[in-house]
């Protein structure tokens, strides 16, 4: 139900971005959906499509990477992640902002998501919404695996947490405008539904793990403890904003919300029909020998 807002978002931000790009999507066995739809929108954008047909996540990102030999920077998004304006270049400034200053070289950088755990009381303090919070919910602690386990299980936080995130583009306006600048070291494992970091990074972690058919969070684990026992800690950009549409349990109240705020959240944008005027699609696949592009996206 979101991909047009999605794709529509990520390319409006990287239209804006002025540097060499490209965006693949990358297609595993078990996505739901229709592959035959992906490939068409990825045709229309003039995006790379890569599938391969294993249910192995991880796997199509490594070979998305690999097929990418130029790209230096890579951002990480996941289907379900709505970009604010000029995302890219405010998130790749962030990160040279924040590896000039800091003591610890970094591992990788996130934005400010909404629903997040490392990210969830920064998002809730500048938007003005933590005493609110804190009078529903009581003082803001993670339980992880625990039935109380808010940020990740409550169907009602989540609806709170996305009626203080819209008008979408408004409140990623405030963001920025208060917290420009601003970034902090994450305090705990953080979500890596929409992260950048350097090839070499990816390089040293030895790839994403790949784990059995259909395992999903295995390269969090990995990144996220890997930046940690190695020195190269997380870092947030406190004024980069990207919404997040739910963990597991959350989805459907998400799905409902984005339905019913559509006009809070879309931006305008022409259909993804067929269009009989594209005379051929761009697909990554390991016949081409890799495409020269500085800067790889990949979701």
């Amino acid at each position: 139900y979101y991909w047009d807002q999605v794709f529509a978002r990520v390319n409006k931000s990287r239209e804006t971005f002025g540097e060499s790009i490209d965006i693949c999507v990358c297609v595993p066995e078990g996505i739901k959906g229709s592959k035959d739809d992906l490939r068409k929108r990825c045709e229309k954008l003039g995006w790379s499509y890569l599938y391969i047909h294993l249910d192995l996540l991880s796997q199509v990102q490594n070979t998305a990477i690999k097929l990418h030999p130029h790209a230096q920077w890579i951002y990480k998004i996941d289907e379900d992640i709505i970009v604010s304006e000029d995302y890219f270049c405010r998130l790749k400034h962030a990160y040279i902002n924040a590896d000039s200053k800091s003591y610890y070289p970094i591992g990788f950088m996130g934005p400010l998501l909404n629903i997040n755990a490392a990210c969830a009381p920064y998002f809730l303090k500048t938007v003005g919404a933590y005493d609110e919070f804190r009078a529903k919910y009581g003082e803001y602690r993670i339980k992880f695996q625990k039935e109380d386990d808010l940020i990740h299980k409550s169907k009602e936080l989540a609806e709170f947490i996305w009626e203080k995130s819209v008008p979408f583009d408004e409140v990623a306006a405030g963001i920025y405008s208060k917290n420009k600048g601003v970034f902090v070291v994450s305090p705990v494992r953080y979500s890596i539904g929409a992260i950048l970091f350097k090839r070499d990074y990816w390089e040293q972690i030895g790839f994403f793990k790949v784990g059995i058919l259909g395992q999903m969070g295995l390269e969090e684990e990995q990144i996220c403890g890997f930046s940690l026992v190695n020195f190269k800690p997380i870092f947030i950009a406190l004024d980069v904003f990207a919404g997040h549409l739910g963990f597991y349990t959350q989805k459907e109240t998400c799905r409902r919300f984005f339905e019913k705020h559509s006009d809070d959240i879309f931006l305008k944008i022409d259909s993804f029909e067929e269009n009989d005027n594209v005379k051929s699609d761009k697909l990554l696949d390991t016949r081409r020998g890799g495409v020269k592009y500085d800067i790889s996206i990949i979701i």
